[in-house]
């Protein structure tokens, strides 16, 4: 069976695609399709702040979609109980941790007028994010209380999360490589190619 990912969304940025499609993988952008059984991975892509109430937050949100966090949520638990490959970018980080029992709050330093910045981080030791020093980021939340199943965790040097991995299947990164170098690119995404290669 050929590799079919799912990108969650109608019209994701061309960013994502172009990334997806130089690891050679095949995907479909959709918000929720009636049938996920053809899907053999999903990408969760950045946007608008995870709604609070979702985690019992107060935290100040922007640009938030109610629908979209449930689809969302749907999409990941299907995909879990499966032991699917999930790759979740910015938002999809914080999503996930959502999904797996975190919170979110503010974060100052990671955003500029909605452009890139780039900051050190302090890579973990294993994991798909070992050797990395740098990262972009373009966000107004970020972790708070990190999902107890988190692993490989990579930390800004302001402590904020960048990445970290829940179970064998499972990647997320706060920031966005496929706007970063080839080289970072390939590595997020080749990672979660691998993964969805493995499951076959």
């Amino acid at each position: 069976m050929n590799n079919l990912i799912l990108v969650a969304g109608a019209k994701p940025p061309s960013t994502y695609l172009r990334a997806l499609n130089l690891v050679g993988l095949n995907y479909k952008a959709h918000p929720f399709p009636n049938d996920l059984s053809p899907f053999t991975g999903l990408l969760l892509t950045g946007g608008g702040d995870v709604f609070p109430p979702f985690y019992g937050g107060k935290t100040d949100f922007f640009n938030e979609n109610l629908i979209r966090d449930s689809l969302e949520f749907q999409l990941i638990d299907h995909f879990f109980s499966k032991n699917l490959p999930i790759l979740g970018i910015c938002r999809g980080l914080q999503i996930l941790n959502v999904f797996f029992g975190g919170t979110l709050k503010t974060v100052v330093g990671h955003e500029n007028q909605g452009k890139d910045i780039t900051h050190p981080v302090i890579p973990p030791k294993n994991g798909f994010l070992k050797g990395f020093k740098l990262v972009n980021s373009n966000h107004l939340q970020c972790v708070d209380k990190l999902c107890e199943h988190a692993e490989n965790i990579c930390y800004a040097t302001d402590d904020t999360v960048e990445g970290f991995t829940v179970g064998d299947n499972i990647l997320a990164v706060q920031f966005h490589p496929e706007r970063m170098d080839l080289h970072s690119t390939v590595k997020v995404y080749g990672s979660f190619a691998r993964l969805v290669e493995n499951h076959k």
